[in-house]
């Protein structure tokens, strides 16, 4: 048995929207079920909104006295105009309806009478840049559109599952129109004073399956030679223990490692300085021994200055992103003072 849907209102928000309101207001009007009232609200508009508004066949209103923003206008729109509503679609200024968004709603409802709530997939309208992402990111909520890949539930993989799928969704929609981006994700854990054997244990075995996983969804996507993952940390560890019996770490120091992974990599090398005395680009593992920064067994404490600067880590991935060598110092300003690095990656790959 079936409910029918007798009275659809639309609401929509929108304060300051006269370059987009009057596209939202055409996608409703050209729904295959238009709802019965289309009420746009224009509150506290400084700009045209509501001279826009009115030019349409909806029912165009200024608020009066809100002072609690979008909620305040639609909890008044609710009161006036939605107490005999069936449905009441909602959807901010600046947003476009397929034109089988409402007639779909309604069918939702009317096959189950239990249903309180439907949303779907939409889109955000504008080129600049900060629309360009949210349409990237609101796009890849989907779940049928993410990828396949199999990623763990952890926190780590969740962000770079979310990251996949992004990055599947502007290889695949040309009108998001971005060509390069740049994704942050993090995992803390290794501030590790104490328990650094326990604690780091489970790091990694986080870390690995997540890392694996991405790596798997780009050659699902056949991106693996587009997209270089990094690591980057705050600090370094000492060689000198910390903490108490036991339960041991390191302090803070400033030497580290770091990986990176992708198919434009040159992998299956370690790069780094040799030491000149051990022939290793590994720091020697002994505090107060010849990559101390201190050199005396005494008051060392296991600090090793890097062979090489983030400057020069970074230049590297920089200029496999496209940033040109005359540019360079403009994005690492101290790059001068350090030596050209023995690039770990090959050249950007076409279509980059």
């Amino acid at each position: 048995m079936t409910d029918i849907v007798q009275r659809v209102v639309a609401l929509v928000p929108a304060h300051n929207e006269e370059e987009s309101i009057a596209a939202t207001i055409e996608g409703l009007l050209a729904q295959r079920r238009v709802p019965d009232e289309i009420v746009v609200i224009a509150d506290n508009c400084t700009d045209r909104t509501l001279e826009v508004a009115s030019r349409y066949p909806v029912t165009a209103v200024a608020s009066v006295g809100n002072t609690h923003k979008k909620p305040g206008a639609m909890n008044w729109a609710w009161r006036t105009h939605c107490q005999g509503a069936d449905i009441v679609v909602t959807l901010d200024a600046d947003t476009y309806l397929p034109p089988n968004a409402v007639s779909d709603w309604v069918r939702e409802f009317e096959e189950n009478p239990k249903l309180g709530g439907s949303s779907s997939k939409f889109t955000m309208l504008g080129e600049d840049m900060l629309t360009r992402l949210q349409r990237a990111e609101f796009a890849s909520w989907t779940p049928a559109d993410g990828v396949t890949t199999v990623f763990p539930n952890t926190g780590l993989a969740n962000q770079l599952k979310q990251v996949a799928n992004v990055i599947k969704l502007v290889s695949s929609s040309p009108g998001i129109n971005l060509s390069r981006q740049i994704f942050f994700v993090s995992q803390g854990g290794y501030d590790t004073h104490q328990n650094q054997i326990t604690d780091q244990a489970n790091n990694f075995s986080q870390l690995s399956p997540a890392m694996l996983a991405f790596y798997n969804a780009t050659v699902e996507l056949g991106l693996q030679s587009k997209v270089t993952t990094f690591t980057l940390t705050d600090f370094g560890r000492t060689l000198q223990e910390s903490g108490d019996t036991g339960g041991v770490g390191t302090d803070h120091g400033w030497g580290g490692h770091q990986f990176v992974m992708g198919d434009s990599v040159l992998g299956g090398n370690f790069h780094g300085t040799p030491n000149q005395v051990t022939g290793s680009i590994f720091p020697f593992n002994q505090v107060g021994g010849p990559d101390d920064t201190y050199n005396n067994a005494s008051n060392g404490r296991g600090r090793w200055i890097p062979t090489t600067a983030s400057d020069q880590y970074g230049a590297a991935l920089a200029k496999w992103f496209g940033v040109s060598d005359l540019n360079m110092a403009s994005v690492f300003p101290n790059i001068g003072n350090f030596n050209a690095l023995n690039s770990f990656m090959t050249a950007p790959p076409g279509g980059c």
